[in-house]
């Protein structure tokens, strides 16, 4: 919450401001998120330190509830029932994981908080329709429905992985009481399709609109090139030696556990396995501190360090959940008197620690990013699978969440002395006032410039709703800041293969908007569309704008050349347009 009221990145963020604040102005998108959370962005009169706090705040619970529910679902835990006070703390303590997603990324929500938001809400819906009866399971399957939406608004591809997991998972269990199962998709479906009929009313658009944005979307998004990989399975950069000292910890920790468990009674077995898994973790975290603190010092890239710890956090939660599993195995137990029994519990419990451990995949499906860091960022879900399997013992459910919460220790350090295109957080002492999207702690230097960039409009006559093209190709914050809305897309986004061609789509479905536009330029910026694209529109920037005013980037930007403020000198009417 702290890092909440401090830094601004006038790309990423830039890119959710605009989509949150007027969802509607973007023409050409498929991540429709900014639809789902307008009414927050209007409850708190757009004061982004309470929208980065609603946003984390959201997440957290979210997870938290799917954690309670799980751990109280005899289905999942083996029908020995967790007391209330134990299922509460580890609910909390897992849901606290849930930040992860959020390390080395802008706090505004976007369509990867919203994805991660509703998936938690869509598996806590599955999880009730399934193993509860009467008005509770009609419930679940509604909030499956209605989840099932939120994940489509966040990331399409999200919900078609998520789709792809959930029908077959539950068409294993159609045999146990196909009718009871039939009917609660029949509601899900219901639940969804509400859903979809809710938005359209908020967002006072036809269906037949929504569905031309998310087409002008995606063929914006196959011009663009080189941002639509479904599936990026980078290298990690470290050495092979890294790999093998990480293998051979991992097989000492694993063989010392077993040779210990085994020259000890059974029932102390589980705990040495914990243990063991614990010191393992600690080690993890120390070496992982350091590298936050040399990134820091500007001693690492940042490739170097957040790569490289999500992946290992997800081998380590991997580790742990194979010995606490083991050990599992060699501890005898008398079986529950509310242990569910037969083959269909098994298999229903089998089929929800299935849909729980792929969660992470389903989340990260369409990015843009690595997938081995991308699914490591959900790793709460995997996290309340293992605590599921763990719940018979107070130590080991415990441990998980504890073991993760270190883990989230260092890159949480590193996302504060190094966050996302911003300096130290440490350095963003100056409150800087955003007009009606409240205070936020920048640095001086930067608070200097944004105050300067406030008074801009005033100065040249610039008014609120005005539209502004931004051909820089990574400057969409701005249009926010000016008091301006995005012409064509949210983020008309440079730097790639396509930038051209689907900036010409994207202002091309959006072409009314051109008629006394205004227009962001520069010479020299690195990831700038070309202005021939206003060509295409009967427009020159050099003919049929003059140049305004100019200002520097925030620090977010990086080392780029000032950026021109350009206002059109003559109206030319594009044809079709009234």
């Amino acid at each position: 919450m702290w890092q909440g009221t401090r830094g601004l990145d006038l790309t990423d963020e830039g890119f959710y401001l605009n989509s949150i604040s007027r969802p509607w102005d973007d023409h050409s998108s498929i991540l429709l998120f900014g639809y789902a959370y307008h009414p927050l962005y209007l409850l708190f009169g757009g004061d982004i330190v309470m929208l980065r706090w609603a946003g984390l705040l959201i997440t957290t619970l979210a997870v938290t509830l799917l954690a309670w529910v799980a751990l109280g679902t005899p289905a999942l835990v083996g029908g020995r029932p967790v007391p209330r006070k134990l299922r509460a703390v580890a609910s909390v303590g897992l849901g606290a994981l849930s930040p992860l997603s959020l390390v080395q990324f802008p706090l505004t929500p976007s369509y990867n908080s919203l994805t991660e938001q509703a998936l938690a809400l869509a598996a806590t819906g599955l999880i009730v329709g399934l193993s509860r009866k009467g008005r509770r399971a009609t419930a679940g399957w509604v909030l499956l429905g209605v989840a099932a939406w939120l994940t489509f608004l966040g990331k399409p591809t999200s919900a078609a992985a998520f789709a792809a997991l959930v029908l077959p998972a539950v068409a294993l269990l159609l045999r146990r009481s196909p009718l009871r199962i039939m009917r609660g998709l029949a509601t899900a479906l219901a639940g969804c399709l509400a859903a979809v009929a809710a938005t359209l009313i908020l967002s006072r658009l036809p269906p037949a609109a929504f569905l031309e944005v998310l087409a002008n979307g995606l063929q914006t998004s196959a011009a663009l090139e080189g941002h639509s990989d479904l599936v990026r399975w980078d290298e990690i950069p470290l050495s092979k030696a890294f790999y093998l000292a990480l293998l051979a910890v991992v097989g000492l920790a694993v063989l010392g556990s077993a040779a210990y468990g085994r020259v000890r009674l059974r029932e102390r077995w589980f705990r040495q396995a914990v243990v063991a898994s614990m010191l393992l973790l600690g080690s993890a975290v120390l070496i992982l501190e350091i590298l936050a603190l040399w990134r820091a010092h500007g001693l690492l890239p940042m490739a170097y360090l957040y790569g490289p710890a999500t992946a290992l956090g997800g081998a380590l939660l991997a580790l742990l959940c194979v010995l606490c599993s083991t050990a599992w195995q060699h501890v005898r137990r008398r079986p529950a008197r509310a242990a569910p029994s037969g083959r269909d519990a098994v298999l229903t419990r089998m089929v929800l620690l299935l849909v729980l451990t792929l969660l992470p995949a389903v989340y990260a499906f369409g990015t843009n990013n690595n997938l081995w860091s991308s699914q490591g960022r959900a790793a709460a879900f995997p996290a309340i699978a293992v605590a599921a399997l763990m719940a018979g013992r107070p130590t080991a459910l415990l441990a998980i969440p504890l073991s993760g919460l270190l883990f989230l220790t260092p890159l949480q350090t590193a996302s504060v002395l190094s966050p996302y295109r911003y300096p130290s957080l440490l350095s963003a002492t100056a409150v800087t006032q955003l007009g009606s999207d409240g205070t936020v702690g920048l640095t001086p230097v930067d608070s200097a410039r944004l105050a300067r960039v406030r008074a801009i409009p005033r100065r040249v006559g610039l008014q609120p709703g005005t539209p502004i093209v931004d051909l820089t190709g990574d400057s969409p914050g701005y249009i926010h800041l000016l008091g301006g809305r995005a012409v064509g897309q949210a983020w008309i986004i440079g730097g790639y293969p396509g930038s051209n061609a689907a900036a010409s789509l994207a202002l091309a479905h959006d072409r009314c908007e051109l008629d006394g536009a205004w227009v962001l330029a520069g010479v020299g910026q690195p990831r700038g569309i070309e202005e021939s694209v206003l060509h295409e529109f009967g427009l020159d920037l050099h003919r049929d704008f003059r140049p305004v005013a100019n200002f520097e980037r925030l620090a977010s930007g990086g080392s780029r050349p000032p950026t021109e403020i350009y206002a059109p000198t003559r109206a030319i009417a594009q044809p079709g347009c009234s």
